[in-house]
């Protein structure tokens, strides 16, 4: 996995294909329970947190007609954002070394081509995450780039 530069071109048309996966997922959903669905960028009240950065390790289940599709990462924090660890359940999906994007001179966020095999959730699905190498005692200075899909009203795609 090789993150590049979200403001690049190659990072923009990675975020484009982020984009319309929340879309065709937004469709779905509306399709089937007649409601209107929303697409938002990744704020941090959308996972129950309160500022820009991420826990050491956390997981949550992804609510009723809700998903989350991140195909990368702010990172500045070139201490603890090393390397993130993500599951699915037990199943381990990736293990993404998140340094590089912090050493990115002005944009310090990164998208990787290859966030199908581990950037889309959707509705039940157990997401893990947690920090390595080494494992930071405090939060870290990260967060995800991406969308989340939620209906209307809704803030927090977490069950």
């Amino acid at each position: 996995m090789v993150f590049v530069r979200a403001d690049s071109p190659e990072g923009q048309a990675i975020r484009a294909k982020a984009h319309q996966i929340a879309l065709q997922i937004a469709k779905a959903f509306a399709d089937r329970l007649g409601m209107n669905i929303e697409i938002h960028e990744i704020s941090p009240e959308h996972l129950g947190y309160t500022t820009v950065t991420m826990k050491p390790s956390d997981t949550f289940t992804i609510d009723d007609n809700c998903a989350l599709v991140f195909c990368g990462f702010y990172n500045n924090d070139a201490t603890n954002a090393r390397v993130l660890e993500i599951k699915k359940g037990r199943e381990f999906l990736a293990q993404l070394n998140l340094l590089p994007i912090a050493q990115f001179a002005e944009d310090k966020r990164g998208v990787d081509a290859g966030f199908e095999k581990w950037g889309i959730w959707k509705e039940g699905e157990d997401l893990s995450l947690g920090f390595l190498y080494p494992t930071p005692t405090s939060n870290v200075d990260a967060f995800f780039v991406g969308y989340v899909v939620l209906p209307e009203g809704k803030t927090d795609i977490r069950a």
